[in-house]
């Protein structure tokens, strides 16, 4: 699959002037493509990528910068695996296995991704990945492992109501509700201009059966809600005319 690949992207380019050998024509081409980066070109830094790849199909760093790419603009998973799979590369490689999993998930193998997630994790951490992770397995049905990955995250990363909120909505799924509630209640103190998060506290505490506790914090959110009373000018005083 690969050579179809880079033959399309190359059908349509001229020629290179002087040919090189493999290995030199591939560092020219990642550099014309970098340059190309750098002015903003996708186009041309696409197919000085295929050159460098077709030059040097064993060299990773190009397979993949081209595989990131493909990723980015065009959504093409199958097209980055083909570019990701092979020999030569170094597998062990977290931006490699990163990348592989963002194209798995494109192409619809979820569990897939989740292992190539895993293992970049294993090889070096990052807030946002494992976030993807945690998201992902939700959405495969692997609630537990969800939280683990959630929790880690609360724990790095303490202010960010992103892994709150879901480690909400995923205690309360697994029965956990006193939990649950600490996360909401957290939102909606790191929120207090906002009434949202007490909307969604009211709706959880109603879904609980505490009327009393719903309806506390659905006051408390409508107050927010409520517009500040404008001042109105004060009148001139006729009796000092």
């Amino acid at each position: 699959m690969l050579p179809a690949l880079l033959a399309t992207f190359l059908a349509a380019a001229p020629a290179t002037p002087v040919p090189l050998p493999g290995s030199a024509a591939a560092q020219a081409a990642l550099s014309a493509a970098r340059a190309a980066r750098e002015r903003g070109d996708a186009a041309a830094e696409r197919l000085e990528l295929a050159r460098a790849v077709s030059a040097d199909p064993e060299w990773d760093l190009p397979r993949i910068d081209l595989a990131e790419l493909l990723l980015r603009d065009a959504g093409d998973g199958n097209a980055a695996l083909a570019l990701l799979d092979g020999t030569g590369l170094h597998v062990e490689n977290p931006r490699l296995l990163r990348l592989r999993g963002a194209a798995l998930e494109q192409t619809g193998d979820g569990e897939g991704a989740a292992a190539a997630y895993a293992a970049a994790l294993a090889l070096r951490d990052d807030d946002e990945l494992r976030l993807r992770r945690a998201m992902l397995l939700e959405s495969l049905g692997r609630a537990p492992e969800a939280i683990v990955e959630m929790e880690r995250l609360r724990a790095v990363r303490p202010a960010d109501p992103r892994p709150r909120s879901q480690l909400a909505e995923l205690y309360e799924s697994a029965g956990r509700r006193v939990e649950a509630e600490a996360e909401l209640r957290w939102l909606a103190a790191a929120a207090p201009a906002a009434p949202a998060p007490l909307y969604r506290l009211a709706r959880f505490l109603a879904r609980g059966g505490d009327a009393e506790g719903a309806d506390r914090a659905d006051r408390a959110a409508r107050t927010l809600e409520r517009p500040a009373r404008a001042m109105r000018p004060l009148m001139p005083d006729g009796r000092h005319r």
